[in-house]
């Protein structure tokens, strides 16, 4: 006879009311996203095959049947159907970026799908790269008086393309260049020459010393040709404001949700948010807006927008509670209505920090546009058809 499978009727209400409270947070709770993120990284797009194995060991072995290993179990099975449906998600809007921009291949959407072969081999071969460095080796450190960089190895096997400079997140009080190092590991498997630069932190000096501290640490680089400049939050700040100051000394900038007026991101700050943005920026700037506009538009790249302007890609979350996606369209359609090469790329239902870890398929489709944006010619940057707001 076979063994009849008997869940016990308080494991089961325990796993529904497991996933109902994790989706009462996924849901209501958009910050919790933020952070599970954060603590699940890299391995959340391969975690399916950890809960095929739970599911199978609660069949079979029914004294596994414990209130909390019921719990993990209810909240994996909901993590997992909540990044799905954000993948799905991205892979249906994916098919109207590559009709709508040139330089993204015709059939993009396909190497996103988290149901791609190739690309979930790709996507673990990033894994296993950022577990072990890679045949590229770690950062390596190079200083210039006050000027610090990192640069990342290229593969032999792999002949570099270009130059790119990315400056780190971190709202500009904390991180460095080797912080989540996850996509400059994915562009220099690409092929590019990718640098990652130092700025003194809000902690230490307040703005401009971050300014001037980076291009020159950029300059003492010794790059022959003008690179791709990459910035993440308030990273993606400093780069915009080093591509509306120094226009002419980079080929591209690339943006990932970062503000982009200040006066603004300081007015629409609220006390319950996590980061607590209004304090971070009273400690770059040393004043409130109130006390030196001036200054506050100085460093907000919105309101310096030049006449001249390298071409601009920005990527943003939808769902984005740190930095509204406000910051990225507003300066992208000031920049259309200027006459300059602007892209906005919004990733639906995705929150601050998705391109964080390219194993996870917003990380490797952030990864691949980048990269895409990055080979483009001039003639490929043109929108070829309205944006829909």
């Amino acid at each position: 006879m076979k063994a009849k499978i008997q869940i016990p009727a308080t494991s089961f209400v325990l796993f529904i009311v497991t996933i109902l409270f994790t989706n009462y947070f996924l849901i209501e709770q958009t910050r919790f996203i933020f952070f599970a993120t954060k603590l699940t990284g890299d391995l959340l797009p391969f975690a399916h095959w950890l809960l095929i194995t739970v599911i199978l060991l609660f069949i079979f072995k029914r004294r596994l049947f414990t209130p909390p290993l019921v719990i993990v179990l209810g909240l994996l099975t909901t993590l997992q159907l909540q990044s799905l449906s954000q993948e799905l998600l991205l892979q249906r809007e994916a098919e109207g970026w590559s009709l709508r921009y040139s330089f993204l291949p015709k059939n993009f959407n396909q190497s996103v799908s988290p149901w791609n072969l190739k690309a979930t081999r790709e996507r673990l071969n990033l894994l296993l790269q950022s577990l072990t460095w890679g045949s590229f080796g770690p950062l390596v450190k190079a200083q210039e008086g006050d000027a610090i960089s990192w640069k990342l190895k290229v593969p032999r096997q792999i002949s570099a393309s270009k130059s790119i400079v990315f400056i780190h997140g971190g709202g500009w009080d904390s991180g460095s260049p080797d912080s989540y190092p996850g996509l400059l590991h994915g562009l220099a498997l690409e092929g590019h020459h990718v640098y990652s630069v130092a700025y003194p932190l809000s902690s230490l000096q307040r703005f401009p010393a971050q300014r001037e501290s980076l291009i020159q640490a950029i300059r003492v680089l010794g790059l022959t040709t003008p690179p791709v400049l990459v910035g993440r939050s308030a990273g993606g700040h400093l780069a915009l404001d080093l591509c509306v100051h120094f226009p002419t000394e980079f080929e591209k900038c690339v943006i990932l949700y970062a503000p982009t007026d200040l006066t603004f991101a300081f007015q629409t700050s609220k006390p319950e948010d996590i980061l607590k943005p209004k304090q971070l920026i009273q400690k770059l700037m040393g004043v409130e807006p109130s006390q030196n506009q001036s200054f506050y538009q100085d460093a907000s790249p919105l309101r310096r927008i030049p006449a001249e302007l390298p071409p601009l890609l920005f990527l943003h979350g939808s769902q984005d509670i740190m930095v509204w996606q406000h910051h990225s369209t507003r300066f992208h359609e000031e920049s259309l209505r200027r006459g300059h090469f602007s892209h906005l790329i919004v990733f639906p239902g995705f929150t601050h920090g998705f391109d964080l870890f390219p194993a996870t398929v917003p990380g490797y489709a952030a990864l691949k546009i980048i990269h895409h944006f990055t080979l483009a010619l001039p003639q490929t940057l043109q929108v070829d058809k309205p944006l829909d707001f």
